[in-house]
């Protein structure tokens, strides 16, 4: 297509492109803007009184020898190989378990399931920061009545990050089960029919028909909860702030100690940029990789 193609089609749809200028207008100040200007910012040194002074790859460099962010950076990937495999596959489980009731059973399942999403997630952390309280907490009490001394659960290296994760786990798999639900409605019947004929059990049709027809929400499932997990913030915010001897610290943890209590800016920036790549290489690894078997 050439230039004068291209000019014509424009004027030929010039009313779709006038619907969708607010949108890209938009688009353009609320994401695109920030994004490059981060990226900047992350070659600068920037205060209010100065402004931005560039200093090249200082901010990288620095990465290079900060413990705390790449220890915030182990943290992360724990916290979303846990999150991310747990959840798939107990989303999934449950999906499967909930679709073989009936519709009014499926529909109070899932809203019970799905309830837990809609609550901010500070709110989800302290309510989970009273079933952890070390002394007089839910948790804690259910041991006591079994003869098992309490555990500290957030206070204790140990067992931070996973007290985090369970969390996670159990309260957020509202969204997966309805979009996994709703894939297996999608599975044609004759498919299920004729492994009936075949005399395939629940088992052999899960793994034969039901899994290979769900890898695209398979997919979209994994990608967006990897991309969730390494955004990970509120729940460390409120529970642990980083602690105990930086066992929850995460890159975006890091990156908020960075720029709102050091006020180091362009280092801020700098990490972010380097976990905006990180997050868009696994993205595309992952989708690469998986939609081959799609």
């Amino acid at each position: 297509m050439g230039y004068r193609d291209i000019v014509r089609a424009a004027k030929r749809e010039k009313w779709a492109y006038i619907m969708l200028a607010p949108v890209i207008v938009y688009f353009a100040v609320v994401y695109v803007v920030p994004v490059v200007r981060t990226v900047a910012l992350g070659f600068s040194d920037y205060t209010a009184r100065t402004g931005a002074v560039w200093v090249g790859l200082k901010h990288y460099r620095a990465i290079l020898h900060d413990r705390v962010f790449w220890r915030a950076g182990e943290n992360t990937l724990i916290y979303t190989v846990g999150v991310v495999a747990i959840s798939v596959w107990l989303s999934l489980f449950l999906a499967n378990l909930i679709f073989q009731l009936p519709r009014a059973a499926q529909s109070g399942f899932k809203a019970a399931y799905y309830l837990p999403s809609v609550v901010s997630m500070v709110s989800v952390s302290l309510v989970w920061l009273w079933l952890y309280q070390p002394s007089f907490g839910f948790l804690n009490q259910l041991l006591r009545g079994i003869g098992v001394p309490p555990v500290l659960w957030l206070a204790s290296p140990r067992t931070a990050l996973g007290s985090i994760i369970a969390m996670i786990v159990l309260t957020g798999q509202g969204v997966n089960i309805i979009l996994f639900n709703a894939a297996m409605g999608n599975i044609p019947v004759e498919l299920y029919e004729s492994a009936d004929m075949d005399g395939a059990g629940r088992s052999r049709k899960f793994w034969g028909i039901t899994l290979p027809m769900l890898r695209p929400t398979v997919l979209f499932v994994t990608v967006t909860g990897v991309i969730t997990s390494f955004q990970v913030f509120t729940s460390i915010y409120v529970m642990t702030k980083g602690g105990p001897n930086y066992a929850t610290v995460t890159v975006v943890y890091r990156i908020y100690e960075t720029a709102f209590q050091r006020y180091s800016y362009g280092s801020a920036c700098a990490q972010s940029t380097v976990l905006f790549c990180v997050m868009f290489l696994v993205s595309i690894l992952q989708y690469r990789v998986m939609s081959e078997r799609t």
